[in-house]
């Protein structure tokens, strides 16, 4: 059977709903780029999320929904400008910049835009991506706030991010230390800033405990406290991937097996060009085979790619599996099949949204048999 991703847009507002209790007063946006599947964004915005986006195609899946511009924030920095047009018509006017020069092209694409200005912070997460460096250091902060004087747009305030996968609680401190250094400077420039964006980087259990959002949320009232005299008089959160990782099963096939160095390696129908496209940065996945009732044993996981370049997992405990058995890959959903992070390859696993009263529980349990999946259930 062809590599599946099964999506459960109830779990997905699960997660939100839960965020938004336990993070008060921070108002949570959804990251769009984690999975941008219609049903997951159609049940969030039925709840009333805001939304965060990087991209037009992110922006056009929540206007075909209905979802007004006011509650969509463009936080990329360096947005193209068909993408600060396409904002401009649709009424978004929450906007990100690191330069002076994207400060200038917002303002001629979209007057009267509020700006965020986004700091460099150094990546802390899990997952580093190897990406040009994002955001203005906090000495060139000056430069932006000279030039902004002149231009058509509000400095709003400051916006840090942690990085991806974020399981340590410093950097959410030194996040906030920056952020509160940041505001001094705008302050003591004249400006009147009201808030601040903290980012993303919730992150999630994949195989080993991590923070749970109520210590963090606590880590940042701490900081907020200790830096802030006054507090921001609006707080957001970007999570993208605790919202979706829940909310997704990817089913995966074993093609082949061999037994090579005293290990098991599999061989599996998904991989880095094939589904999950953060393998190759080191994110590892819980698994479930069904119905094994072997012992483990330590296996090394590669996509159709091979050993050479596409190792998946080099330490992963399960049964000794044979071509044709099924595979399950948890906490699946966010920068998996469905995403716009990152480039597509056309030969992605396809998605099966489940229907109401499903559970992915269901799926694993064979409750929901997968020839069951209807094409009309397909992302």
């Amino acid at each position: 059977m062809p590599p599946v991703l099964y999506l459960a847009p109830d779990r997905a507002c699960a997660n939100y709903l839960a965020l938004v209790r336990w993070m008060q007063p921070l108002r949570i946006r959804y990251a769009t780029k984690a999975n941008p599947h219609p049903a997951l964004l159609a049940a969030l915005a039925r709840h009333g999320a805001h939304f965060a986006i990087v991209s037009a195609p992110e922006l056009e899946a929540l206007l075909a929904l209905g979802v007004p511009g006011e509650r969509i924030a463009c936080v990329n920095p360096g947005p193209p400008a068909s993408l600060l047009r396409r904002c401009r018509t649709a009424g978004v006017r929450q906007l990100a910049a690191d330069s002076v020069w994207e400060l200038r092209k917002a303002a001629a694409l979209v007057p009267g835009a509020v700006v965020c200005l986004t700091l460099h912070v150094p990546p802390a997460g899990r997952l580093r991506y190897p990406a040009a460096p994002v955001g203005v250091p906090l000495e060139a902060l000056e430069a932006l706030l000279a030039a902004a004087r002149t231009l058509p747009i509000e400095i709003g305030g400051v916006a840090v991010h942690v990085g991806s996968q974020c399981e340590r609680l410093p950097p959410w401190r030194q996040a906030v230390a920056l952020a509160a250094a940041a505001w001094q400077r705008l302050q003591a420039a004249g400006y009147a800033p009201w808030l601040l964006n903290l980012g993303g980087g919730l992150p999630v259990r994949y195989r080993r405990p991590v923070p749970h959002p109520t210590t963090i949320a606590r880590t940042l009232q701490q900081a907020l406290a200790a830096h802030f005299p006054t507090p921001p008089a609006e707080l957001w959160l970007e999570p993208g991937r605790y919202i979706a990782a829940g909310a997704g099963v990817l089913a995966a096939t074993v093609l082949a097996r061999r037994a090579h160095g005293g290990r098991l390696w599999l061989t599996l129908d998904v991989g880095r060009y094939r589904g999950l496209p953060e393998a190759p940065l080191g994110l590892r996945y819980p698994y479930y085979a069904p119905g094994q009732q072997q012992a483990p044993r330590r296996c090394v996981l590669t996509g159709p790619l091979g050993p050479r370049f596409d190792v998946l997992d080099r330490a992963a405990w399960l049964p000794p599996l044979r071509p044709g058995d099924r595979l399950y890959l948890l906490q699946a959903g966010a920068y998996t099949a469905c995403q716009a992070a990152y480039p597509v390859s056309g030969r992605e696993p396809r998605v099966v949204v489940l229907p109401p009263g499903r559970r992915l529980a269901d799926v694993l349990a064979g409750a929901w048999p997968e020839q069951d999946a209807a094409p009309a259930a397909q992302g």
